[in-house]
């Protein structure tokens, strides 16, 4: 097995599968939508997420306010997958770059069955979660 990914388990199978595992207080900051994962499987903030679009994209021109107020949107929004009421051009252009580089805890429920066990290891509280099925897209 080779690693390709950063805190990653991931095999040659045909089904479709993530583990992350993290201590109890960074978790309920991603639950919480203070944290974001992406696509690297690493844990940000919203203003280092914004670093790195900035940087990246050809979206330069979008303030970091907006930015943020697209991630308040995408958080709310993200239970349900439905984005089409958004009018707004950048804040539609951010959530898409969102849903491809950014994970949020229900992002891991929209195709695939989905886990959390809590256990204390060592005297840490610690939390591994994920999603598992097949990718049928």
């Amino acid at each position: 097995m080779r690693t390709i990914r950063l805190n990653t388990f991931e095999t040659n199978s045909s089904s479709c599968h993530s583990l992350t595992i993290t201590d109890e207080q960074t978790f309920n900051r991603f639950k919480n939508f203070e944290l974001c994962i992406d696509d690297m499987e690493t844990f940000h903030t919203i203003d280092e997420m914004y670093d790195v679009f900035i940087k990246t994209k050809d979206l330069r021109y979008i303030t970091k306010e907006k930015f943020k107020e697209a991630w308040r949107i995408y958080s709310e929004k993200s239970k349900c997958h439905v984005f089409s009421d958004i009018t707004d051009p950048d804040i539609h252009a951010c959530i898409r770059y969102m849903q491809h580089n950014m994970g949020s805890i229900y992002n891991y429920g929209k195709f695939y069955d989905t886990f959390e066990e809590h256990r204390i290891v060592n005297g840490t509280e610690v939390v591994a979660f994920g999603y598992y099925g097949r990718d049928d897209s």
